[in-house]
């Protein structure tokens, strides 16, 4: 009989190159008997399976339950997972103070980057522990030593900005290019401004449009909204900002028409999932170029919690922008609230 140790290899080396149903259901086999000879990585493994119902069926009670036998060995993925459940209340009460102790403990245990990243942001955010914003930048920089893509890409964008550091573009160009490098999106839209501005590099469009678009093509949001603008400039087609290629008539309608299109059509679901933030994002592209109907949607969004504001009240001013540029639906939503 195979001991624990041997069963989890052969079943986490099986889960991390399945390539189909057939090799998940026989890692799901091994990794099950491994777990249940009390194997704390293999319980691990077994409840992200549970937990995204990646070979296994979808059940948070069972994955909670796994990685509470996981932690309670003392597993740094274990508590890290576990305090991940408890941050968001996720099959398991939630408790940010549990949660900050349980990656804490992960951290000093194991020292992986992404968990520092994690407890950098804890302590960054005071969500449960007190803030506290040297403990948090100690453990941003820690993290992206150890390897964390998270952190460079923090890193990387707060060079850039000169906030909580100073401004660094070299430093920023190197920590958001090796973020970049690993698919993370966020560096590649960071990257790709810096591309579009020609702010610590050679001014070059084509590339900031690839980087925006490699950020598309992986559904982040955010990159549509900076190919709309683009698109809206005139300085990227239509399909730039349409990697998807919803609009079949791509090219030829303005670009501003077309963003508030795709925004509709992400809003309500047509020929794509319906997707808020897609819909957000391309509405505020068109706000850029004072489209009443995507202020005026953008505007209804933020009042139903769609989408988030960026300040206070901007709703309000950006529906009466729509109903001062006679747009019907704004003009008529103001005069009921009696604005």
């Amino acid at each position: 009989m195979k001991d624990a140790d041997t069963l989890f290899r052969e079943g986490y080396g099986l889960y991390s190159s399945a390539s189909d149903a057939d090799e998940l259901a026989r890692a799901f086999q091994l990794l099950s008997q491994a777990a249940t000879m009390g194997h704390a990585l293999a319980q691990d493994v077994l409840g992200n399976m549970y937990e995204d119902g990646d070979g296994a069926p979808l059940d948070i009670a069972t994955a909670a339950e796994l990685y509470r036998q996981s932690a309670e060995q003392d597993c740094p993925p274990g508590l890290y997972d576990l305090g991940l459940l408890h941050l968001d209340g996720h099959g398991v009460p939630h408790d940010p103070e549990r949660a900050f102790d349980l990656i804490r403990r992960a951290v000093e245990i194991g020292g992986d980057g992404d968990h520092m990243f994690m407890l950098s942001v804890l302590y960054h955010t005071g969500n449960g522990v007190a803030q506290d914003a040297a403990k948090a930048m100690d453990l941003l920089r820690r993290a992206e030593r150890a390897g964390s893509i998270d952190a460079k890409a923090n890193l990387g964008a707060m060079y850039l900005s000169g906030e909580g550091l100073g401004k660094d573009l070299p430093m920023a160009l190197e920590l958001l290019t090796a973020a970049a490098d690993e698919g993370d999106c966020s560096a590649l839209c960071n990257l790709a401004l810096m591309y579009e501005s020609g702010e610590g590099v050679d001014e070059d469009l084509a590339r900031a449009v690839g980087l925006y678009r490699s950020a598309a093509e992986a559904g982040y949001p955010p990159a549509f909204y900076h190919l709309g603008v683009l698109a809206g400039e005139g300085r990227a087609e239509i399909a730039d900002m349409d990697p998807v290629g919803l609009l079949s008539t791509a090219g030829a309608e303005g670009s501003i028409d077309a963003l508030h299109r795709l925004g509709v059509m992400y809003y309500d679901g047509t020929g794509v999932e319906a997707d808020m933030d897609m819909a957000s994002q391309y509405f505020r592209a068109g706000t850029e170029f004072e489209n009443p109907e995507c202020m005026y949607n953008l505007g209804v969004m933020i009042i139903r919690g769609e989408a988030v504001a960026a300040y206070e009240d901007e709703e309000y001013d950006l529906i009466i922008a729509a109903a001062d540029a006679g747009y019907g639906p704004a003009v008529e939503l103001l005069g009921k609230s009696g604005e």
